[in-house]
C-alpha cells in the first residue's frame, strides 16, 4: 500500500526478519509522478536468534551433562569390573584356603589315634565347623559383590539355596511367586544385601521356632514401592509378648537403612507374617 506523504525521510521500526523492498515515488505540485524507485534491503535476525547460534549454546549448555553421565558410566562399568574381580579373588583364594582348612580338620580327626582322640577331637570339629561357617559366609559376600546377580529372582534363588538341606530336614515346603515378572527387577548392592539378611534371619527363626511345614515368600512390586511378605503355618505366637532381641532388631535396622519398615503379625496356633513394605 501506498503512503503519501510530505516528509522527505520515512521511519519503520520493529520490522520482522526478512527481505524486504522499499518503492518510492515523487509527485510536484501539477500531479505528475515519477516511476517507481526500488532498493530492496533485509533484515537479519540478531546473533542469539541464528540457528547456529541457538546450536552452539545448547552444546556448551549440554556438553557438561554429557562428560558427568560419560564419567558416571565410566566410574559405574569399573566397579562392576572391580567386583566381579573381588568375587572371583574371594572364591579362588579364600574360598579355596577355608576348604583345605575344613578339609585338613576332618582328616586330623579321622588319623587321631583312639588313645589320644578324646583330647583333640573336639577342638579339630571346632575348627572344621567354623572353617564351613566361615565358607557359608564368604559364599554369601562373593553372591552379593557380584554384578551379574543383581535381580530378585537371584535373591531368592540365593535363599533357597542357603536353606534346602535345612527345608528338606524338617519337612518344610518352601514356595514363591511372580518370579517370572520379578526377572528384570534389579537391586542395587547394599539394598540387596540388607534385604538378603532380613529375609535370611526371618526364615531361619521360622524354620528353628515355628514348627510349621511351609513357608510362602511374596513379593510384589507397585511403581517404586517393595512388598515382601513371608508367611509360614507354624504354630505362632503372642506379639504382645515379643522381645526386640538381636535378630528382631537387626531386621529393623536394616530395613531403616534402605528406605522400609519390618510389620510382624502372629498369633498362637495361626502362624507367622513378616512383611517389609519400602521403596526401591
Amino acid at each position: 500500500d501506498w503512503i503519501q506523504t510530505n516528509n522527505p525521510t520515512v521511519q519503520y521500526t520493529s520490522l520482522n526478519d526478512k527481505d524486504y523492498i522499499f518503492e518510492v515515488m515523487a509527485g510536484n505540485e501539477w500531479g505528475y509522478w515519477s516511476k517507481p524507485a526500488q532498493l530492496s534491503f533485509a533484515i537479519t535476525p540478531p546473533v542469539w536468534e541464528r540457528w547456529w547460534f541457538i546450536l552452539i549454546s545448547f552444546l556448551i549448555v549440554i556438553s557438561p551433562v554429557i562428560v558427568v553421565i560419560r564419567l558416571r558410566m565410566h566410574k559405574m562399568l569399573a566397579l562392576e569390573r572391580l567386583r566381579a574381580k573381588i568375587a572371583a579373588d574371594l572364591h579362588d583364594d579364600i574360598g579355596a584356603g577355608l576348604s583345605e582348612i575344613n578339609i585338613l580338620s576332618a582328616v586330623a580327626v579321622a588319623k587321631t589315634p583312639p588313645e589320644t582322640k578324646p583330647n583333640f577331637e573336639t577342638e579339630l570339629n571346632k575348627i572344621g565347623s567354623t572353617a564351613r561357617l566361615l565358607i557359608e559366609s564368604m559364599s554369601d559376600i562373593v553372591w552379593l559383590v557380584n554384578p551379574k546377580k543383581d535381580a530378585i529372582t537371584d535373591l531368592i534363588s540365593r535363599l533357597k539355596d542357603s536353606f534346602n538341606d535345612l527345608f528338606e530336614a524338617k519337612g518344610i515346603q518352601f514356595s514363591t511367586d511372580n518370579e517370572d515378572v520379578l526377572q528384570k527387577v534389579h537391586l542395587e548392592m547394599e539394598y540387596r544385601q540388607h534385604l538378603f539378611m532380613i529375609l535370611k534371619e526371618a526364615i531361619h527363626n521360622a524354620i528353628k521356632y515355628s514348627d510349621a511345614g511351609e513357608i510362602q515368600l511374596s513379593i510384589q512390586l507397585n511403581g517404586k514401592i517393595l512388598s515382601i511378605k513371608l508367611k509360614d503355618n507354624g504354630r505362632g505366637f503372642d506379639t504382645r509378648l515379643l522381645h526386640n532381641g538381636n535378630g528382631l532388631h537387626n531386621m529393623k535396622e536394616r530395613a531403616k537403612k534402605i528406605g522400609g519398615r519390618i510389620n510382624i503379625a502372629s498369633g498362637n496356633g495361626s502362624g507367622t507374617v513378616i512383611e517389609f513394605p519400602g521403596k526401591m
